[in-house]
């Protein structure tokens, strides 16, 4: 799937596996040229790994690399469905497919004139406009002009989610071949924590009537089922048992020496937690007259930590647990119509990926560490993963419109998830050595 392969390539950047770029760190820089459109866009190479300096027109080696210093750019992939994605300096964004931002969405291109382009202008204040046409166009119209008429859309998607950018050099192509009045976009389908676990039970703080802790940045949706306040009010209790969860792990992490930068970055995550859970409390509350937040968490038994255990924690958890995370709130993002569900579960989806390339690296150092013993006990672990199970979701008509995935689309994701993405990362780090088995079904 091309979601899941979009997150598995971002993780393996983050997290320094390379499972497709053979490197690590952000992807690589935006090229200096620029590429007119139809034609070949400019392959790079990568620079040499030390400058050169010349002095009295001697050229001599520059300095060695520092021992801090970032890691060189991954090199350039040679997928050509790879390389179409990759930005180019001077273009417009949402420009041929290739934004890094909307990598994982469904997207395209379309030419239509601009009666056609202004009918599906957002209706919000009078529209923007460049060469005549609306700067951008939108598919949550009610009804549709797309659906009812899609001979003028051939080409848009229909889907409410669908928004596009005007492709102003496009434009400009087609009224210079002879089409006047046209107006040219391209368009995508808008596509976001660590459990506290005690033994086999995950901890998490009731939900009590307060209001430091919602996020209320949109005003409340009237006339929508309880399901809603429930489904996000249990986002929010597992988010906000994550800080806990985090900040467990840092204390762990010390105790089998670490370094800093692991722990660094453990911290970050748990801060990060504290904004998802204000930000799932505050959609809850847009869906009752109450204003909820968490009450008192159940405090959880330190563990005795082991190098081996600190592995499995972090690949049980982390790996798994919050790389579907990260999928779920991704698929969440790109079927949600609701404005402020979009904006809350990309942001969840883009800090979740985060936490699980920190949980991958985590799982590497370990490897180092430990060698065989941390190797054979995450084969293990990978193989024996219970299955995952949800429960009967209502078919509500605003369910998707807030970002919430069916039970069938929930186990759908968990096992893309293990499949797709976790069992070739852990192969990789595992050395190529270690056969990784397959997944169990979800049911």
């Amino acid at each position: 799937m091309r979601d899941t392969s979009a997150l598995r390539r971002r993780l393996s950047l983050l997290a320094c596996i390379p499972v497709l770029f053979g490197g690590c760190g952000e992807p690589a820089p935006k090229p200096t040229a620029t590429a007119a459109k139809g034609k070949t866009k400019p392959v790079r190479t990568n620079p040499p790994s030390a400058k050169a300096t010349e002095t009295d027109g001697a050229t001599k080696p520059g300095p060695g690399p520092r021992v801090n210093a970032a890691p060189p750019p991954p090199p350039m992939p040679t997928d050509p469905d790879e390389l179409r994605m990759m930005p180019i300096d001077g273009d417009p964004p949402f420009i041929d497919g290739y934004n890094p931002e909307e990598d994982p969405c469904v997207s395209g291109n379309w030419c239509g004139a601009m009666d056609a382009a202004l009918a599906i202008a957002p209706k919000v204040g009078e529209p923007q406009l460049e060469l005549g046409c609306p700067t951008r166009v939108i598919g949550a119209h009610t009804p549709s002009p797309v659906t009812s008429t899609p001979a003028k859309y051939k080409g848009l998607s229909d889907k409410n989610s669908m928004q596009g950018s005007l492709n102003q050099h496009g434009t400009e192509l087609k009224r210079q071949a002879g089409e006047e009045n046209v107006c040219c976009y391209h368009w995508f389908e808008y596509c976001s924590g660590r459990p506290l676990v005690e033994g086999t039970e995950v901890l998490a703080a009731p939900a009590v009537r307060r209001t430091d802790w919602a996020d209320l940045a949109c005003p409340a949706a009237a006339g929508v089922a309880d399901a809603l306040c429930d489904a996000w009010l249990a986002d929010a209790a597992a988010e906000h048992a994550s800080v806990a969860a985090f900040s467990r792990v840092v204390i762990e992490l010390m105790a089998v020496g670490a370094p800093p930068a692991l722990l660094d970055d453990t911290l970050r995550a748990a801060a990060d937690e504290v904004r998802h859970a204000q930000a799932c409390y505050g959609m809850a509350s847009r869906f009752t007259a109450a204003i909820h937040g968490p009450g008192p968490l159940p405090a959880a038994t330190p563990r005795s930590p082991t190098l081996v255990q600190v592995a499995l924690d972090a690949f049980l958890e982390g790996c798994v647990g919050e790389t579907t995370a990260a999928l779920v709130a991704e698929r969440g993002a790109a079927i949600a119509v609701d404005p402020h569900a979009q904006e809350v579960l990309t942001g969840i989806a883009k800090d979740e990926a985060e936490h699980a390339a920190l949980a991958w690296r985590t799982v590497k150092w370990a490897l180092e560490a430990g060698g065989a013993e941390v190797a054979g006990a995450l084969r293990r672990a990978f193989a024996d993963l219970p299955t995952a199970s949800f429960g009967p979701t209502p078919e509500h008509p605003h369910w998707h419109h807030y970002g919430r995935l069916s039970q069938a689309e929930l186990t759908a994701a968990v096992a893309d998830a293990r499949r797709e993405i976790v069992a070739p990362m852990l192969r990789t780090v595992l050395g190529g050595r270690d056969r990784v088995p397959p997944p169990r079904a979800t049911a």
